[in-house]
C-alpha cells in the first residue's frame, strides 16, 4: 500500500535540471512501479529495471519483473528466467568492471527467490546459492558494490515471510560464493521495505547498512 504507482521511465542528460519521459508505462509495458535501474558502465544504451506489482499474477502495464532496453529506453523486454508470470525484480546492478555481469535480486514466492547471476549481459542467468540460505527463504534484496574492490559485492536481505532480517552476504569473487556477515543486528524490522546498503568509496570493508536504523 506505501508503493504508489507512477507513469514510466524519466531521463536527464544535464545533471538533473531537467527530465523527459523516455518509456510511458502503459505505451512500453514497463512496470508502473519501478524500484531499480541500472545502466551497463560499457554501453550506456543497455539499460535495465526491476519493478513490482501488488499481486504476482497482474497483467499489463503493472506487471512485476525485470526489463531491459537496448536502444537507451526507447523499447523494452521483459525477461522470464525466472517465470512468464508476474515477478518482483528488487534491484538490479551491473559490475563495474566485468563487462557483461549482471546480479539481480527477486522473489516468486517459491525456490526461485533471491539472487540471479549472469555472464553475459542477460542473456542467460544462474541463481546462485553457494554460501547462502536456502533460495525460498529470501524477501526483498539489495546489493552493494565495492567501487574500490569491485568483485567483493554485498547483499542485505529480508526473510520472506516476515519483515525480519534473512542475513547480511559478501562475496568477495564476483557472486561465485558468499558468506553471511550479520553480527550483533539485533531484532531489525520493517526489511521488507526499508532495507538499505552502502559501501565506503575506499574501503572495501566499511559497510552501512538498516531497516529501521542504521548499523556499521
Amino acid at each position: 500500500a506505501d508503493s504508489y504507482a507512477g507513469i514510466g521511465l524519466y531521463k536527464s542528460t544535464n545533471f538533473g535540471a531537467s527530465w523527459r519521459l523516455v518509456a510511458s508505462s502503459a505505451k512500453a509495458g514497463i512496470p508502473t512501479r519501478i524500484g531499480a535501474i541500472a545502466v551497463d558502465p560499457f554501453d550506456s544504451n543497455r539499460v535495465m529495471l526491476g519493478g513490482v506489482s501488488h499481486a504476482y499474477d497482474d497483467q499489463g502495464p503493472s506487471t512485476g519483473g525485470l526489463f531491459v532496453s537496448g536502444d537507451a529506453g526507447k523499447t523494452w523486454s521483459r525477461l522470464d528466467f525466472v517465470s512468464a508470470h508476474s515477478y518482483w525484480c528488487h534491484a538490479v546492478e551491473f559490475h563495474p568492471g566485468r563487462r557483461g555481469f549482471v546480479f539481480a535480486a527477486v522473489t516468486e514466492k517459491g525456490i526461485k527467490n533471491g539472487i540471479w547471476i549472469s555472464h553475459d549481459g542477460g542473456a542467460s542467468w544462474r541463481q546462485a546459492t553457494a554460501g547462502l540460505p536456502d533460495t525460498d527463504r529470501f524477501g526483498r534484496t539489495q546489493f552493494a558494490i565495492s567501487p574500490s574492490q569491485p568483485d567483493t559485492i554485498y547483499a542485505i536481505s529480508a526473510r520472506a515471510d516476515s519483515d525480519a532480517l534473512l542475513g547480511i552476504f559478501r562475496s568477495d569473487n564476483a557472486g561465485q560464493t558468499w558468506r553471511n556477515v550479520t553480527s550483533n543486528f539485533g531484532s531489525e524490522g520493517q526489511m521488507s521495505y526499508g532495507l538499505t546498503i552502502a559501501v565506503h568509496p575506499q574501503n572495501p570493508h566499511h559497510v552501512l547498512c538498516g531497516g529501521v536504523d542504521l548499523h556499521l
